[in-house]
Formats: C-alpha cells, structure tokens, sequence
C-alpha cells in the first residue's frame, strides 16, 4: 500500500483516527464469545490461491471496467468478464469454472443474498446474472440457486422477476423465519429466514457499494438485516448489533463470498437514493472475508468523499466493522488485507 492509500485509510473508523476503544470488558467479553472461530475467511473458503495463502491475509480484489455502464444501461458482457477476472484472481485459478468450483460444490444449494431497497444504487441484474451463471458453470443445478432478499416487491423494484418455480434460478423473498437463536448471552436474539438455516449449504452475499446514516456504510455486514425478522433492534448508536447476525451459526459457517457491486455506488446521503451522490464506480470487490470487503469497500467511499471535497471520517464511525473484528468474524485492519486492484479497462 502506497503511502497516499495509507494517508487515506488512517481514519476509517473513528474521526481522530484511531478505532473506537469501548472498554476492556467489553473487549475481553467479545474475545471470549467466538473462541472457536477461526473467522469467517478460514472456515468457508476452500481455496484462496497460493499468494493469499503465502501472506496469510484475507484477499480483496477491486475489478472496475467503465465500459460496463453508459447512462443507465449495464452491460452483461462486460459484467460477467469483470467478475470472471475477480474470480480467478480471488482464488488464485486460472479459469473461471475452476474459481468457482474451488469455492463451492455442484450437488450444493447456495442462496445469493442482495441488497434490494433502493434502487437504483442495488446490485444489478447484469451482476447477479453473472454470479448465477458462475455456479451453474461449476456444475450447480439452476434450481439449487435462489437469489433472495426480504420481500418479492423489493426484488421487482430493483429489476429482478420473481420465480418460485422448480425450474431455473430461484428469485423470492422470505416466506418463513427460524426459531428464535443468538450467538451468545448478551448479543442479538433474531429469527433467521428458514432458506438459510434449513435449506442452503452456502451464502453469497452482494450487498451495494454505498454509505448508510445509520451505520456509516451499508456493505455485506449490514446486508444481513434483511434476513431476519428484526432488523430494527440494530438500530442505534452506530448499529453495533448488526454484526450479531454475521456470528450466528449458520451465517458464519455458511458464508462462503461476497461480492460487493459497484456498478452504482453512493458516497453521501444514503441509503436513499440520492442523484447527486451517485457515480458510476464500475466495478466489483470480491472476498471471502466479510469484514476485510467491507474494510476496504468503506476506503473506496472515502476516497471517493475526498475527491469530492468531503473532508473528514465517514460518520457515522464503523463501530459493526471494528466490533466484527473483535468478535474474530474477520479483519478489519486495511494492513493486514492484501488489497488486489486489477488494471481499469
């Protein structure tokens, strides 16, 4: 990392710069919590390739064409060459069907869980489509594949056609919730969508590039609120409680990658779509590490709020990222990441 991208990343978390302190019980109570994680990144993903494995630091890769949006169109093609390339550069493989087949199996059921409200700013058809395509070239059966998010008008609004149907990919919304679970005293008592805990092997979860007045930011930690039934009791006090959902059991063990679209990206006043603060990003992250994709997908938004004139931290400060990395779900220290910027075409 330069020291311009160091410059940049020194106050992601809180606005002096330095991650938030919350005190040593509390930090001695989430280091006891998941003791037996290894983390998110070591427990799902079954090959990271040799160079991630040689630096033992979860790998993001930053793939951005902006040839794959002109006005309001995105091109499939060339969504689907950009995750291709992300793919293979994630796992360490040399062709696509061998990245994807290194990460999940084809007698598996995975569910692609995006982010839905507000569109434009949503992970586009065009990109899911190519996620879809992915598994199904891995050998996955089209009908094992659901991609999903709370409600089916959420889903039409953001350009998806509902198909509950046992033929083809699977688009609905949650017709069931588990019984009541939490991942230890004290931490968030939720309902998770039956497909997760009763039905899928395996999440991916494609959340939007974008910030969030809640939360700071609205990436894959966050994306998870819209598979449980009470989303609004981790509202508050900069949403710390949304990671309590990342450490229930079978979101942890089931989450295998994210993919973060950036077609559509917002660096200010979001969640709500807001024209102004809209570019055209282009592009994808793609991890095994949810917290490190959301590490570095908030370096991106700020960036971006730089480049805009937009001095300071993101507000509200990361507390879910920070909390997420004490609760060992992953790594938030953008040095500790290897950050894999593939060139712009």
């Amino acid at each position: 990392m330069s020291r311009r991208d160091q410059s940049d990343t020194h106050n992601i978390f809180s606005p002096d710069g330095r991650r938030p302190d919350n005190g040593i019980s509390r930090r001695e109570f989430l280091k006891g919590v998941l003791a037996s994680s290894a983390g998110i990144a070591a427990a799902s993903a079954l090959s990271l390739g040799e160079a991630a494995e040689e630096t033992n630091k979860p790998r993001v890769v930053i793939a951005r064409n902006p040839k794959v949006i002109s006005g309001q169109k995105v091109d499939g093609k060339v969504a689907e060459e950009i995750l291709e390339k992300a793919m293979c550069s994630l796992t360490g493989k040399s062709s696509s069907t061998d990245a994807w087949r290194s990460l999940f199996s084809p007698s598996e059921k995975v569910i692609v869980k995006v982010n839905a409200l507000f569109p434009p700013v949503t992970p586009s058809p065009e990109f899911v489509r190519a996620i879809t395509n992915g598994l199904r070239d891995a050998g996955l059966k089209e009908n094992n594949i659901i991609v999903h998010d709370r409600r089916n008008e959420e889903l039409q609004r953001a350009g998806f056609t509902i198909n509950e149907s046992s033929k083809g990919v699977r688009f609905h919304g949650t017709r069931e919730y588990s019984d009541w679970m939490q991942a230890a005293a004290g931490m968030l008592r939720t309902q998770l969508c039956k497909l997760i805990t009763d039905e899928v092997d395996a999440i991916i979860n494609v959340p939007s590039l974008k910030v969030h007045h809640r939360s700071g930011v609205t990436l894959s930690l966050k994306n998870l609120l819209g598979c449980i039934s009470n989303a609004g009791e981790t509202h508050g006090d900069g949403c710390p409680r949304i990671v309590d959902i990342s450490a229930l059991n079978p979101i942890r063990k089931k989450t295998r990658l994210i993919v973060v679209d950036g077609v559509r990206a917002q660096f200010d006043q979001g969640p709500g779509y807001s024209a102004p603060h809209v570019w055209n990003y282009g592009g994808l992250l793609v991890a095994t590490d949810t917290v490190a994709a959301d590490a570095v997908g908030a370096n991106e938004i700020l960036a971006k709020r730089k480049a805009m004139g937009i001095e300071g931290p993101i507000r509200p400060s990361l507390v879910h990222v920070e909390r997420a990395a004490e609760l060992g779900l992953g790594i938030a220290a953008l040095d500790k990441i290897e950050v894999l910027r593939l060139p712009s075409r």
